[in-house]
């Protein structure tokens, strides 16, 4: 753990999963359309914590007393997966997710998450980290958040839904057609 003022930087555990689930879901709003519900993501973290996947996520909380209570809140994720790759020389990194809640932007508290990241790589003896970061057009902040932290461009990063052979989760294709070519409508792509 880190502490920072009053934020803290711990590993997640299973038992968090509702917390990794509902920023997840948050992140997923603003960048993509979510493919589960907060439940569903925190359905899937728990399987992968709780695995020897490769997985690994950072949750930063804030913590105090409510009423004699103490109380956490979460207000930020950071997730990493480890695969490998000849053209990286064996193992590396992938961040995967990364959010942090609005409130708690702008004071350095991604930057600490990103050391986290970085710190948990050189543990594992990964050659390297990646992330798909957002097109400049997409999130200009976001994208020279990753520069400055001296990540490099390497390219376009492709997907493709295995589940779904394509569709994405409405069951639609990239032209907005279902499986027999037709629209959320049931008309064809000419209309009819």
């Amino acid at each position: 753990m880190s502490g920072n003022g009053s934020v803290t930087i711990r590993h997640a555990t299973s038992a968090d999963k509702d917390a990794v689930g509902d920023l997840a879901h948050r992140l997923l709003s603003d960048v993509d359309a979510p493919r589960f519900d907060p439940q569903g993501y925190a359905s899937v973290a728990a399987d992968l914590l709780d695995s020897d996947s490769g997985f690994i996520a950072y949750l930063a909380v804030t913590g105090g007393r409510d009423d004699g209570e103490f109380t956490e809140k979460v207000v930020g994720l950071i997730t990493l997966a480890e695969t490998c790759a000849l053209f990286s020389g064996g193992h590396f990194g992938e961040l995967q997710e990364f959010f942090i809640d609005p409130d708690y932007r702008s004071g350095g508290l991604g930057q600490r998450m990103l050391r986290f990241a970085v710190e948990e790589g050189k543990r594992r003896n990964w050659q390297r980290l990646q992330v798909n970061a957002p097109a400049p057009e997409k999130s200009q902040r976001s994208y020279d958040f990753y520069k400055k932290a001296g990540f490099e461009d390497i390219g376009p990063l492709m997907r493709y839904f295995l589940d779904k052979d394509g569709l994405d989760k409405d069951g639609l294709d990239k032209d907005g057609l279902d499986k027999d070519g037709l629209d959320k409508d049931g008309l064809d792509k000419d209309g009819a």
